[in-house]
């Protein structure tokens, strides 16, 4: 059963999962801003009513209507490939451009750091992600249709393809 107290703790994980993220040498390649303008432009196959229909017919999580069309594909595609901790997954929520997955674990699981492996899995395996440089495409269609990012867009990393 979800906690309605818990919503400074799923903020401080979220914090956590960057600390953690970083020192296992993830670097941040994207910023919380570009993130959230990249979700309008990732258009998944699939429509996002036969996904949501999907979603809550086979898993039970809180949060995942409010997901981004993105990141709900993403999400689920990341549970068919890992179909164990997706009975562990109680809600997911988005907090400074972080994909927060709330995990039901046993309390000796949690202190060991354990809790933080599920979220950092799935923030790898998004699209858009602090974690994943976005695409040339879409770097080149923000610089054009928001402005406000330019700096933002200009300060990130270079990766090769």
């Amino acid at each position: 059963m979800r906690d309605p107290g818990n919503r400074a703790r799923r903020n401080e994980g979220a914090a956590l999962l960057i600390v953690h993220m970083h020192r296992r040498c993830h670097r941040l390649l994207s910023t919380p801003g570009i993130v959230c303008a990249t979700w309008a432009l990732c258009i998944p196959r699939a429509s996002r009513p036969g996904m949501l229909d999907f979603a809550r017919r086979h898993h039970r999580i809180a949060g995942i209507d409010a997901l981004p069309t993105c990141w709900l594909a993403d999400l689920l595609g990341f549970l068919r490939r890992h179909p164990e901790p997706a009975p562990k997954i109680e809600e997911v929520t988005i907090r400074e451009g972080v994909l927060w997955a709330e995990v039901v674990a046993p309390t000796g699981w949690r202190g060991s750091g354990a809790a933080l492996l599920v979220p950092e899995e799935l923030n790898l395996s998004i699209y858009p992600s602090l974690r994943r440089a976005p695409r040339r495409a879409h770097v080149a269609r923000l610089r054009l249709e928001r402005p406000d990012l330019r700096e933002e867009l200009a300060d990130l990393p270079r990766v090769e393809p």
